[in-house]
C-alpha cells in the first residue's frame, strides 16, 4: 500500500464488501496514491471506496468526478472538514462532478 494507511484501507474493503455487497474475498485489492503522496486523513475514505468498488464490478467511474468523505463501519457516509475549500480546488482542477456526503455543503461552480 504505498501511501495509504493499511488499516485504513482494510476497513473500507470490509465496508464495501459487507455493506457495499460487492464480492471481495476471492480477490486480491491493491491500494496507492498517485506518485506515492502518503494520504492520512479520512476524507479519501469514499474515492478509495469507489475506486476498490469500481475496479471490483469492472465499470469505470465518471470521468471529471471528485469524491469526497468519510465512511464509517455501518457503511454511513461523513462530512470533512474544509469541504467547500476542498471542492473549489477540484474545480479549478477540472473535476466537474462532485460526491459528498448530503450535510457537506453546497458545491462550489463547476462541480455539480
Amino acid at each position: 500500500m504505498s501511501g495509504l494507511d493499511a488499516q485504513r484501507v482494510a476497513m473500507v474493503n470490509a465496508v464495501v464488501e459487507r455493506r457495499g455487497g460487492v464480492k471481495l474475498a476471492e480477490a486480491d485489492v491493491f491500494a496507492a496514491s498517485v506518485g506515492g503522496v502518503r494520504i492520512a486523513e479520512p476524507a479519501a475514505d469514499l474515492a478509495l471506496a469507489l475506486a476498490i468498488a469500481s475496479a471490483a464490478k469492472d465499470r469505470a467511474l465518471p470521468e471529471g468526478m471528485v469524491a469526497l468523505g468519510e465512511v464509517g463501519l455501518s457503511g454511513e457516509i461523513r462530512r470533512v472538514g474544509g469541504a467547500g475549500r476542498r471542492l473549489a480546488e477540484a474545480a479549478r482542477q477540472g473535476y466537474t462532478t462532485a460526491l459528498v456526503p448530503v450535510d457537506a455543503g453546497a458545491a462550489p461552480p463547476g462541480c455539480g
